[in-house]
């Protein structure tokens, strides 16, 4: 635990609020952050992984920072085995979506568990539906934003992003059309998070911020925010109580600080909230947004982890 209180100040064009952040958690977690993809925390631990090794691995962490387990993914009967960004879940287990080939050479997309103790668990195929992200709500379902292909393995433009699942993999309902969006598929580049009793999703590739709600109605839609022209958005998380945020990085400069948004629809859209270092005063590197815990944001610097409250500045 740590004490100190960091501050927080809204941009005054777009709101006067101050906020001051109190840090409740840091951590240092050892996993080779710089040739790895930015991990993902929620529901009490932090989850990375490695796309690239053979077979691919999933990397689980205590909020401390200790190893919880490793897990080398396996699936019976594929090969060629390609994994996204894992989704921890309320009950203690991992999905991870991915795609492998079968005996046939052809092409079989999966969401795979993983138990709490590290072990391989269930395998749901998906086809024709390739899950690229996925995120748990608290209720135990499981959202996941993905490409629908045809036997030809062309994008089926019509189909829906987004597909729910009960906590055992079975398929519950699909929202949000890709049609409605034009040029690059909405899902090729996107974010994904669940909580407070909605799913947010955000297209980097066609720019567009949209909330569903668990039943799948469209609860809000918007352009996203327009940060300096070498910034582009890396983060987005919920709430428990339903508040979104939003973080943008410089493509240009590693020791920029990073920019933080709240999704305030009565502010335009958007609440900027210039986001002063979360973490360590030694670690200047640029902040990712990697999930929130109950009301409080956590970020990685690097291979360290912080997590906070914000608090109005009274």
């Amino acid at each position: 635990m740590l004490a100190r209180v960091l501050l927080l100040t809204c941009a005054t064009t777009l709101c006067a609020q101050r906020f001051v952040s109190v840090v409740t958690n840091q951590a240092n977690i050892d996993w080779q952050a710089a040739v790895k993809p930015v991990p993902v925390w929620g529901y009490g631990m932090m989850v990375a992984y490695d796309s690239q090794s053979a077979p691919p691995r999933v990397y689980a962490f205590n909020p401390d920072g200790a190893a919880r387990f490793t897990t080398s993914i396996e699936a019976p009967g594929l090969t060629r085995l390609l994994i996204h960004r894992p989704a921890p879940s309320p009950s203690g287990e991992i999905v991870v979506p991915g795609t492998g080939f079968d005996a046939r050479g052809l092409v079989v997309d999966f969401l795979l568990w993983i138990t709490k103790t590290g072990q391989i668990g269930r395998l749901v195929r998906t086809n024709p539906f390739h899950a690229l992200k996925a995120a748990f709500a608290e209720d135990g379902t499981l959202w996941t934003a993905g490409v629908t292909f045809d036997d030809r393995h062309r994008q089926q433009v019509e189909a829906d992003v987004l597909r729910r699942f009960d906590a055992q993999g079975t398929f519950l309902l699909s929202a949000l059309p890709s049609g409605a969006w034009s040029g690059v598929h909405p899902a090729t580049n996107c974010l994904l998070a669940a909580g407070g009793g909605k799913v947010v999703f955000y297209s980097r590739g066609a720019a567009i911020y949209t909330e569903v709600s668990a039943q799948g109605e469209m609860l809000l839609q918007l352009d996203p925010p327009e940060p300096p022209s070498d910034m582009s958005i890396d983060g987005l998380g919920v709430t428990a109580s339903g508040v979104v945020f939003l973080t943008g990085e410089s493509r240009r400069d590693a020791n920029a600080p990073s920019l933080l948004y709240q999704v305030s629809p009565d502010q335009d859209g958007w609440m900027q909230v210039s986001l002063s270092n979360p973490a360590a005063d030694r670690d200047k590197k640029t902040a990712y947004l990697v999930g929130v815990e109950g009301e409080e944001l956590v970020f990685r610097r690097g291979s360290h982890v912080t997590q906070f409250r914000l608090m109005p500045d009274q």
